[in-house]
């Protein structure tokens, strides 16, 4: 007895065997991966946005099931049914037929056709209509780039272990395109206020002034290392240029060089002199030493005391790893200078030892490397506060010569100039260590307080004013701001910082409304300011300035003669110069023999 229903259709994976579809699938997948490899070469030569090759992807993603359908219904064959007589002859069912008119290979090759070509024509439309039309096939962007900030590159790496390489690479990549002309370079203290932010582009490029952001990734593994950069411009986050790099770790240097190189590129400037130089100059070639310096600067801007006695031991490792390695001297240099008693106090260690130690260093840097500015700054400290006023000048003024773009260097130099009473050049120098590093808190606070100092009252206000917006919960600037408004006689103003000061200072409310209260009636106020002066006698400079404003004019002098007996005990001379203000103490016989011990016009 013959069955006289039709046998079955073929499984699925009979039709995949006659189709064979796996090797379609792989056909369709490289050819996949080879268009996206050159539609992302094109999109970095060509400057294209990030929606071009995303536009691309979801093509591709969207034709996979289209290839599917298409080999599996294609390669079915006919479906066998069997005639009324018992013998079977080819029949097509109904539904099949219709399957198999509409996928075909012409019509699923031809829908490719159209939806590449619809998505090289929105491109090209981009590229000739849209908000960056102007901007030619190499990437030239229609605004001119003269300024960016160079954000520490993350770290990406499994373990959060590259860190201090992010930050270096960034630290690194900022020194070498400081050094280019025609291009103004963030400085990084104001670039790294946005470190672990997500901060829109066009806000980072508004607060620094800058129209051109790099930003990038760093990851390592094992002694592998993976560099991803890009270069945004901020009006209209259009990616001017964007590249990844794999390699070795011992290959950073030449990394980062050709990083540099190619933002320089991408931006059409003209490296000055030979265009062959190397704009990342590593210093060594010791991998080991490289890594504990990173780390020796990632301490050192951290500013505390733990930190620098960490600076030291690592800057002392990259010597020990390369004895020729200048950067390490200098670094070196720069953190024994910051750990004295004035600075960031490390235990046992008085002024002189840290003066000595921060001398040697850095004369064995400018020995190694003549050109790096930060020994000379480190110098000039040195010399300043030994109260060797000359040499002091000469080695600030080599390194602002040396590097114009270094806002310490400017800051430093601005608050030498302002103990020598030259408060003109002084608000040079200090303007345009802000124009450099817009965000750095001390050198808003200086801007400020020389401003202040030079009879420039309301652009003071506006400064300080400016700086608390950037910081509002900083106790140091509510303290100077504090003084600013009292020595004007605008008491509310006054007593409303000093409450924050002591809030933020000492946390306890109590006392900061007791004063702040205090400082508003006149016959309390010079009470209060004599409980503020004793219970921080450190504040030195401003103690003096608080005693005259208390009406105590004999314990101010007596607390000027006792600070300007040794230089290792001294106030700082800028400090006295934009503190201790007092027109009547300044004319007193016994002020001006202090400054003559201390070598003061």
């Amino acid at each position: 007895m013959t069955d006289s229903n039709p046998p079955s259709p073929p499984n699925l994976l009979e039709r995949a065997r006659r189709a064979r579809l796996l090797r379609i699938l792989l056909v369709y997948l490289g050819a996949s991966f080879a268009a996206l490899e050159a539609i992302d070469l094109l999109g970095d030569k060509l400057a294209l946005p990030a929606w071009v090759f995303s536009g691309a992807v979801v093509l591709l993603l969207i034709g996979l099931p289209i290839v599917v359908a298409t080999s599996l219904i294609q390669g079915s064959g006919s479906v066998a049914a069997s005639d009324p007589a018992g013998g079977a002859s080819p029949v097509r069912r109904p539904e099949v037929r219709g399957t198999r008119r509409l996928f075909t290979w012409r019509n699923a090759i031809t829908g490719g056709v159209l939806a590449f070509a619809l998505w090289g024509v929105a491109t090209a439309g981009w590229m000739l209509f849209g908000p960056n039309s102007d901007v030619s096939a190499s990437g030239e962007s229609a605004t001119e780039i003269s300024s960016l900030a160079v954000l520490p590159f993350a770290d990406m790496s499994p373990d959060g272990s590259a860190e201090y390489l992010g930050d270096g690479v960034a630290e690194t990549l900022i020194d070498a395109l400081t050094r280019v002309e025609g291009l103004r370079v963030a400085a990084r203290t104001s670039a790294f206020s946005f470190k672990g932010k997500n901060e829109d582009i066009r806000t980072i490029g508004e607060q620094l002034n800058v129209n051109a952001v790099l930003e990038g990734s760093v990851q390592t593994a094992g002694d592998r290392v993976r560099i991803t950069a890009q270069l945004i411009e901020v009006e209209d986050g259009f990616h001017l240029w964007s590249q990844t790099y794999d390699g070795r770790l011992e290959d950073v240097f030449a990394v980062q060089d050709e990083v540099a190189r190619s933002v320089v590129s991408a931006l059409k400037l003209t490296l000055a002199g030979d265009s062959g130089q190397v704009l990342v100059e590593s210093g060594t070639e010791n991998l080991e030493a490289y890594n504990a310096y990173l780390l020796g600067r990632h301490h050192w801007n951290r500013r505390t005391s733990e930190d620098m006695v960490a600076a030291i031991a690592f800057f002392e490792q990259a010597i020990a790893a390369d004895s020729s390695y200048a950067p390490a001297w200098s670094g070196l240099a720069a953190a024994h200078l910051l750990s004295t008693p004035q600075q960031y106090p490390v235990e046992g260690v008085t002024l002189e030892q840290g003066l000595e130690r921060a001398e040697w260093a850095a004369n064995r840097a400018q020995v190694l490397g003549g050109h790096f500015a930060e020994p000379h700054a480190v110098l000039g400290m040195v010399h300043e506060a030994r109260w060797e006023w000359a040499d002091a000048e000469r080695e600030m003024h080599r390194a602002v010569e040396l590097d114009p773009h270094n806002p310490t260097a400017r800051f430093w130099y601005a608050s030498l100039l302002a103990g020598l009473g030259r408060m003109r050049e002084a608000e040079a120098e200090i303007r345009t260590a802000h124009e450099l590093d817009p965000l750095s808190l001390i050198v808003n606070i200086w801007l400020a307080l020389i401003l202040d100092a030079a009879g420039e009252v309301y652009q003071a206000e506006a400064a300080f004013q400016r700086t608390l917006q950037l910081y509002p919960s900083h106790a140091r600037l509510h303290r100077d701001v504090f003084s600013h408004y009292l020595r004007r006689g605008a008491y509310e103003d006054a007593a409303r910082h000093l409450r924050r000061w002591i809030e933020l200072l000492d946390q306890d409310p109590e006392k900061a409304r007791r004063w702040s209260d205090g400082i508003l009636q006149d016959e309390t106020r010079a009470g209060v300011l004599l409980e503020v002066a004793d219970h921080y006698d450190n504040i030195r400079s401003r103690r003096v300035d608080l005693l005259m404003m208390a009406g105590e004019r004999e314990a101010a002098l007596a607390h000027v003669e006792r600070e300007t007996m040794d230089p290792a005990t001294a106030m700082s001379m800028a400090s006295m110069a934009v503190y201790i203000r007092d027109p009547e103490l300044r004319a007193d016989p016994s002020f001006k023999a202090a400054l003559r011990r201390m070598g003061l016009p």
